[in-house]
């Protein structure tokens, strides 16, 4: 029987010894986490946002709703997401009302979205507002594992904030 596996990033083994390289950064607890949807709508508007804008402005709310806003000099677009799953993973009840809002490389973030040409079962967005955000996909059949992307943050600036952020 042969196998043949293709990598759209490369792939490398590494001794033991180097695991403590390569830990996962430290966060501070998501403010919020949601399902993203089974479509790849969500993968289509940053696509399509990277073409007007350089960066991408995600509002997450706790209670399941989400906006994706770009703003230049010339033109301002948001798209909502409705209805998303709420995910409580280390999360108290009284997190319900959390919203968080980052700033990200729309690049950078199309790339990662990319995870939805690969069989998974979910996707998951955590945000921690104006610092992290993270996409963790459970790849299908659960068995199979997880990858979990860490996407740094752009500093937000007062405008940002004053045209709807949170």
């Amino acid at each position: 029987m042969e196998v043949n596996v293709a990598h759209d990033m490369p792939v490398k083994c590494m001794r033991a010894s180097e695991y403590d390289y390569y830990m996962p950064p430290q966060m501070s607890k998501q403010d919020v986490q949601l399902e993203l949807p089974i479509s790849k709508t969500l993968k289509h508007v940053i696509e399509r946002s990277r073409t007007l804008s350089k960066n991408v402005i995600i509002d997450g709310h706790q209670t399941g709703q989400m906006a994706v806003r770009i703003e230049t000099d010339a033109v301002a677009i948001r798209s909502f997401f409705s209805d998303l799953r709420p995910r409580m993973e280390n999360m108290e009840d009284e997190d319900m009302n959390n919203s968080a809002s980052v700033k990200v490389d729309a690049k950078k973030l199309a790339m990662v979205l990319n995870c939805y040409n690969v069989r998974h079962e979910s996707i998951i967005m955590c945000l921690v507002h104006e610092t992290n955000l993270v996409i963790c996909v459970t790849l299908a059949p659960r068995a199979t594992g997880v990858m979990t992307f860490f996407i740094p943050c752009i500093s937000m600036d007062e405008s940002d904030h004053a045209r709807g952020g949170g």
